[in-house]
């Protein structure tokens, strides 16, 4: 998609440690803020893109939607930047095992949540006919 990188490529003050992924607009690669030390994830624009005029546009208008939103289940935009490797929007990054970890989480709450509501509807047919729990 882009010139190539590899471990260790610079871009900006982002250091790029390896390729998470890649989807229509664009590829995703973990690197390192070298300003603040801490790991973020670049989403880098394919440079045949570049001279898309409409997809600079929808480009930067999910970077300014991103960083508009504040909560902690939608990842942050710290950055937005161009090189000559392309453009690029930097974000938060969050390992998979991370993500997993919530998922599970969230599971066991929403397990707990049917179970008791399960209880509930238990007793509210037994009020409908004549037999509560309590």
């Amino acid at each position: 998609m882009n010139k190539e990188l590899s471990a260790n490529t610079t871009l900006s003050h982002y250091r790029i440690v390896s390729k998470i992924g890649a989807g229509g607009m664009g590829e995703v690669w973990l690197a390192v803020d070298t300003r603040l030390d801490r790991k973020v994830a670049l989403k880098l624009l394919p440079t045949e893109f570049t001279q898309d005029s409409e997809r600079l546009r929808r480009f930067t208008q999910e970077a300014k939607a991103a960083s508009a939103l504040s909560h902690p289940n939608i990842i942050s935009v710290y950055d937005i930047g161009e090189c000559e490797t392309g453009r690029f929007i930097v974000m938060s990054w969050a390992h998979k095992n991370m993500l997993i970890e919530q998922l599970k989480q969230r599971m066991q709450c929403t397990q707990c949540e049917m179970f008791l509501g399960n209880l509930v509807l238990v007793d509210l047919k037994r009020v409908n006919q004549g037999r509560a729990l309590c």
